[in-house]
């Protein structure tokens, strides 16, 4: 758990926003475990309040992939 917010500050600290979607999966694990115990609720609340900015960050790193695919000649 410790590992993961870690990270996720790294990245916050990142240039690139679309860096953050690799954290989506990993967030979409913790935030059960942290919504189950009292004491790291407060810490559910705040990841929770920062999935929609972790999925748009996803949707854009694969947006991206596409372009890049899209955009090359096969020779």
């Amino acid at each position: 758990m410790r590992e993961f917010f870690s990270e996720m500050q790294q990245r916050f600290q990142g240039d690139y926003g679309v860096d953050m979607a690799g954290l989506r999966q990993t967030a979409q694990i913790v935030l059960p475990l942290l919504e189950s115990r009292e004491d790291t609720r407060p810490y559910a609340a705040w990841l929770k309040a920062w999935m929609d900015y972790l999925d748009i960050a996803d949707e854009i790193r694969l947006g991206l992939k596409s372009i890049s695919l899209t955009g090359c000649r096969l020779v």
